[in-house]
């Protein structure tokens, strides 16, 4: 296989197969309605809608590859290809039994300690945008500081959080309630189905017992094994999940439950069910923390976008070149390793000083960096005032 064929195949698979390196909280999966969907979860922030990226939002990525490996547009690409393969077929390693080699490892972020594992951090930021492995380091940070601070916040402010969590039910409900008209045949055979879900889900809730975590997976809807329809049947699914998750965060008074019971019956039973509510939990912060949820959810959803890019990074670097269809001769330890591990660190340096932040990825990379941001700065606002 010819270089550019390579590494057009190297990042398209990265794309369709981004890896999460050391993260306890953040998963992405396929999605179980729609397989050619990714999931992106965090598994801390339980509650949080996953954020999904849609098999056409992964090709409208990938439409940036050509012009990335381009060998008129990014030559240095190629010059620094050419050293892996060269690093690659003499296969010079640090051995294992080498004091701190782990540690190493880790310094210079390195799966091996070896010049291979190196060139490859040259190669990829011919593509990615280096800085933004430091950027995205310092978001995680902020991100889980961020998060904690707002957990803690809700927790003291229950009343106002429960207020502001019917209120979404209720919105959200009914908005999807539209889709359930005659207009729409798959939607309008299956609207029983769906109140009898979301009622049995608030039952079992209000009496204290814990949904299945596979709950909205099990409970099928009609049209689940007729092609033509699965993208409706896969809505539907969304639809659920989405209430589900609302009423799973209403687990601290099951009042709550009641009064979705009402909605599920009718928009004037709720009203009554809903204003009595109110005058016995009064809370006069409702907007307030009703902008802050949903601000974490927006923060949540920048958050795991970036997870994604930073996954196709990790995917290119740590797995998909590994590929390379260069002959290798045997590892061979080298004999200075102290001298060996030097030139190594020198190329990690180097890597860091490439910019491609011009390219067709390294915009994509900025611009989710920047949106991120401009997220976080709303929620401080939201929490300084």
């Amino acid at each position: 296989m010819e270089d550019k064929a390579f590494l057009q195949h190297a990042l398209e698979q990265s794309f369709l197969h981004p890896l999460v390196i050391e993260s306890e909280r953040i998963k992405i999966t396929s999605d179980s309605f729609c397989c050619e969907t990714l999931q992106i979860s965090d598994t801390e922030f339980l509650y949080a809608q996953p954020y999904r990226i849609t098999a056409e939002q992964i090709k409208k990525y990938m439409q940036n590859i050509s012009a990335v490996i381009s060998t008129r547009q990014n030559k240095r690409l190629y010059t620094e290809y050419e050293l892996y393969k060269h690093d690659l077929a003499e296969n010079i390693i640090v051995p294992n039994t080498y004091p701190d080699i782990k540690k190493i490892g880790k310094q210079l972020d390195l799966q091996t300690v070896s010049r291979q594992a190196a060139q490859k951090k040259k190669i990829t930021a011919t593509l990615f945008p280096p800085s933004f492995i430091t950027e995205f380091n310092k978001i995680t940070e902020q991100y889980t500081a961020d998060f904690n601070r707002c957990k803690e916040l809700l927790k003291q402010n229950q009343k106002a959080v429960g207020l502001s969590l019917i209120d979404d039910f209720a919105a959200i409900f009914e908005q999807n309630m539209k889709k359930f008209g005659l207009s729409h045949f798959v939607f309008w055979i299956n609207r029983k189905r769906f109140l009898y879900y979301l009622n049995e889900a608030a039952q079992l809730l209000k009496t204290h017992q814990q949904l299945d975590a596979d709950f909205c997976r099990t409970h099928t809807f009609f049209g689940e094994k007729i092609k033509l329809m699965h993208k409706s049947v896969a809505q539907c699914h969304t639809m659920l999940h989405e209430l589900v998750r609302l009423l799973q965060e209403m687990s601290f008074d099951s009042q709550l439950y009641g009064i979705v019971q009402e909605l599920l019956v009718s928009r004037q039973r709720f009203d009554n069910a809903l204003k009595k509510y109110r005058a016995q939990n009064p809370a006069d912060n409702v907007a307030q923390i009703t902008s802050i949820r949903h601000n974490m959810s927006d923060i949540f959803k920048s958050y795991a976008l970036l997870c994604y890019f930073n996954g196709v990074r990790c995917a290119f670097e740590y797995k998909y070149l590994n590929e390379a269809p260069q002959q290798r001769n045997p590892e061979l330890p080298t004999v200075s390793p102290q001298d060996e591990i030097k030139k190594i660190a020198k190329i990690v340096g180097e890597s860091t000083k490439i910019d491609s932040s011009a390219g067709k990825l390294g915009k994509l990379y900025t611009s989710a960096l920047g949106k991120y941001a401009s997220t976080q700065r709303k929620l401080q606002s939201l929490l300084t005032h």
